[in-house]
């Protein structure tokens, strides 16, 4: 009779799920205002739409940042549909606050002109259909604001303005991000609550627009790299609260010096716990054995070149006429190769019966191809000269022969093969840009990017990601198939570039789906 009951996380599964939940899903809206009419007073502002669509962007595109499944929101003066009216904002805000689950994260991004008015003691983000300067209800209210925040279930809240005269009037002191332990790591994120402000400016400063991309505004462009996930903003490849906001006032007071102005980020926060707002490590724990099956793959690849002689293949080739591409061609028709190939096929066709318990119709050979349960070993032959060239054999394996490392490395030996690369054929389709911050907030050095690739280095490996494949060259074999009970360095770096991965993103739409 069948089990009924519900199969056993292992450690790893439990710990990886208590911290993905203890993280929580963040709900985003982002605001800005570049637009202003001409009666208001406020001047429009080159940077600001940019800066909210890149900081959506961010939350969009990079994984380890969790964003909400169903709650991003981009309002800009380029959004027709959702303009930032004060009325439309507060409606958002009001939304944000409202629909959050307990175990959720709020954000929201401001980025426009900040006011005040005197003889009130409140702060005021300006709308785009503000009609006055002095008149209160023509701006929103940070007091309003963070009432409504305040009041939602959400675990975490955080406001980010990047706005003149931003700082809240009682400036936040600098903190010290604290070092976590992998056994409450979980358990303290999910008792951090409550509510925190980060403003690109004090209160008697103004933010400044100019930046290394002159798209984006000072605070903004620095708040984005640490989002990310730049290495000197993270701590123990965590970004915090505190570690953001420690990366960006040095980073925008530096900048400032160098510009001979001021301009002094400033961070006020009731949070009882150090915010995590990104986690990227990766793995979340160390696996104890690198079990590709539980990851979305769906087989293995293997490539080996060596130098062979045109005449080792076309035995009775003796007309010189015949150019290197036709006798290219010639060398890989079927015939060629079987001819090539007969005595190796043979002579391994008995040892994988032998060695891996296969009956003989398992086994068949075509031309340069021989196939056997689970894979594939095949050849094709490349032409340097007409005398001289280039032999390619790739070994196709599905996963399951990865379950048993002792295995996979006999296959490897019956057939002498000895790999130069390494590729891991994926079950889901990558956009190969969104894996561009795991990897580097994990050590690889990006050396070349597009839309169908990313080319990146690590201790000497060289890792080429496209939309279905990761290919590994300089990859150490030996090391990922030792056996024993401690991983190797290859092994360990496999698993956590395997876990790296981001799946395709869920938030695909400019404003909330």
């Amino acid at each position: 009779m069948p089990d009924s009951k519900p199969a056993k996380l292992t450690t790893v599964a439990r710990k990886e799920l208590s911290v993905r939940e203890g993280h929580g899903k963040i709900r985003v809206l982002a605001v800005g205002v570049s637009d202003y009419p001409k009666k208001s007073g406020f001047k429009p502002l080159k940077q600001c739409t940019n800066d909210a669509l890149q900081v959506f962007t961010t939350f969009r595109e990079v994984q380890q940042l969790n964003g909400h499944d169903s709650h991003a929101v981009l309002m800009t003066s380029e959004t027709k549909e959702r303009l930032p009216s004060r009325g439309s904002v507060m409606d958002q805000i009001h939304e944000l606050a409202s629909e959050a689950q307990s175990d959720d994260r709020l954000l929201f991004y401001f980025s426009g002109h900040g006011h005040r008015i005197d003889g009130i003691d409140d702060h005021f983000l300006v709308p785009q259909d503000a009609y006055s300067e002095s008149e209160p209800d023509a701006h929103l209210s940070m007091k309003k604001i963070l009432e409504v925040l305040s009041a939602s279930e959400a675990k975490q809240k955080i406001i980010v303005l990047d706005a003149c005269l931003s700082g809240p009037t009682l400036l936040g002191k600098k903190l010290v991000a604290a070092s976590y332990s992998e056994k409450f790591f979980a358990k303290y994120l999910a008792a951090t609550k409550g509510i925190a402000v980060l403003s690109s400016s004090a209160a008697d400063e103004s933010s400044y627009t100019q930046s290394d991309n002159p798209k984006l505004s000072l605070f903004t462009f620095y708040f984005i790299k640490a989002l990310r996930g730049d290495l000197d903003a993270l701590h123990e490849q965590l970004l915090t609260l505190p570690g953001l906001f420690d990366y960006v006032s040095t980073n925008v007071q530096k900048k400032c010096r160098d510009y001979r102005i001021q301009q002094t980020p400033s961070l006020e926060t009731s949070v009882n716990g150090t915010l995590v707002l990104a986690d990227f490590r990766q793995p979340l724990v160390v696996p104890s054995a690198v079990d590709l099956s539980a990851h979305p793959l769906n087989s293995l690849l293997f490539g080996e070149t060596r130098g062979e002689q045109t005449k080792c293949i076309l035995t009775k080739w003796s007309d010189r006429s015949k150019t290197k591409e036709q006798l290219q061609a010639a060398a890989n028709t079927t015939e060629a190769m079987a001819t090539y190939l007969k005595e190796d096929f043979g002579k391994w066709r008995p040892l994988l019966r032998k060695r891996f318990g296969f009956s003989p119709s398992d086994i068949e050979a075509d031309g340069g191809t021989m196939g056997f349960p689970g894979g594939s070993l095949s050849y094709c032959y490349e032409a340097d000269s007409k005398d001289s060239g280039s032999i390619h054999r790739e070994l196709n394996l599905d996963i399951d022969w990865f379950g048993d490392r002792a295995r996979l490395a006999s296959l490897l030996a019956l057939f002498n093969f000895e790999p130069d690369t390494f590729e891991l054929q994926l079950s889901m389709r990558l956009k190969p840009m969104d894996q561009i911050s795991g990897l580097e907030a994990n050590g690889w050095d990006i050396r070349q990017e597009s839309d169908d690739e990313i080319v990146a280095v690590k201790d000497g490996i060289t890792m080429t990601v496209t939309a279905g494949a990761l290919v590994f060259d300089g990859f150490d074999i030996e090391q990922l198939l030792a056996g024993g009970g401690n991983l190797t360095d290859g092994q360990k770096l496999l698993a956590e570039t395997i876990t790296t991965l981001a799946p395709p993103k869920r938030l695909t739409s400019g404003n909330k789906r």
